[in-house]
């Protein structure tokens, strides 16, 4: 114990550093693997290309425990100073863990097709859908690392307008399926990935507001500069 306690007190000062990189480590990592599971949507690739989307998900999960652990052991010798920054971190770290399930998911289903998948009428909504969500990407790692109020804010407000676009498109499809006991495979593998791009820009929002949201607010919509 007393070991323990000794390698802690030499390395605590670190231990907040470390955690914030390996944060960063897992959001680049997610979003390596959103562009992969999006080319295997795009091309029919090889089976070891699609395999590589578990493990690097292990590794996301395995980075989150270290950040939680990194997180622990700092505060615990610290005496609660640097709070509200563990408590951030380990918050930012479970929407990525989730951002790396959705992904995941991705890649599961366009396992399930053999070749290419095609959206036919909405080929061209699913790519502005991805084009969306790899722009929130970019806006969330600006705002989060580069401590931009202004890419956070925007990126909240995207996501606002892909989530209710994402919701209307969903119930036109339910409408105009009305009465129908089956739906084409293509259409329910769209619905499917809509939703999960949805999750997924959903949790990069949410990471959004931890630059602008005070602790208990974070994960809702932050209000506007001046308004009460």
């Amino acid at each position: 114990m007393f070991k323990d306690l000794w390698r802690l007190l030499k390395t605590q000062r670190g231990l907040l550093d470390e955690a914030h990189a390996r944060t960063s480590e897992m959001l680049n990592e997610t979003r390596r693997m959103f562009e992969m599971v999006v080319h295997a949507i795009k091309e029919d690739v090889a089976q070891d290309f699609r395999d590589q989307i578990p493990r690097m998900d292990r590794d996301v999960n395995r980075k989150q425990i270290e950040v939680r652990k990194k997180v622990f052991e700092h505060l615990a010798i610290s005496q609660g100073d640097d709070l509200l920054l563990g408590l951030i971190l380990t918050s930012v770290v479970g929407d990525i863990e989730r951002i790396g399930d959705y992904t995941k998911n991705i890649g599961d289903l366009a396992a399930f097709f053999a070749g290419r998948l095609e959206f036919g009428e909405q080929e061209a909504l699913f790519h502005d859908f991805v084009r969306r969500t790899e722009e929130l990407f970019r806006l969330t790692q600006l705002a989060f690392f580069g401590h931009d109020e202004s890419a956070a804010r925007q990126a909240q407000e995207r996501y606002h307008d892909l989530a209710l676009e994402a919701d209307s498109t969903l119930k036109a499809a339910f409408e105009r399926s009305a009465g129908d006991d089956r739906i084409a495979k293509s259409e329910l593998a769209f619905l499917l990935l809509l939703r999960y791009l949805k999750r997924v820009g959903a949790h990069l929002k949410n990471i959004c507001t931890t630059v602008i949201n005070p602790y208990p607010e974070i994960g809702y919509f932050a209000r506007s500069p001046g308004k009460s």
